[in-house]
């Protein structure tokens, strides 16, 4: 059984804002992964370790299309 999830299913529409633990519970990854699709496609968001970081709707949009784009056998 495959249990991936598939990021085109995913509903943003009731976020506000999230951290990068709770985004990433949410999207089934792991927050390094989010990471590290945040570095490609948002290389202004201010990301400080050993500190929350914070996503917006409109950041969240921009990650999953990055995770879409970058992983397209999910799409299947």
């Amino acid at each position: 059984m495959n249990n991936s999830l598939i990021l085109s299913d995913v509903k943003t529409e009731n976020l506000t804002t999230m951290s990068t633990k709770e985004l990433a519970n949410f999207l089934k990854t792991s927050p390094k992964v989010i990471l590290e699709n945040a570095k490609k496609c948002l290389p202004n968001k201010k990301i400080e370790n050993g500190k929350p970081t914070y996503w917006n709707k409109a950041e969240v949009t921009v990650l999953i299309e990055q995770m879409k784009n970058s992983n397209p056998l999910q799409e299947q």
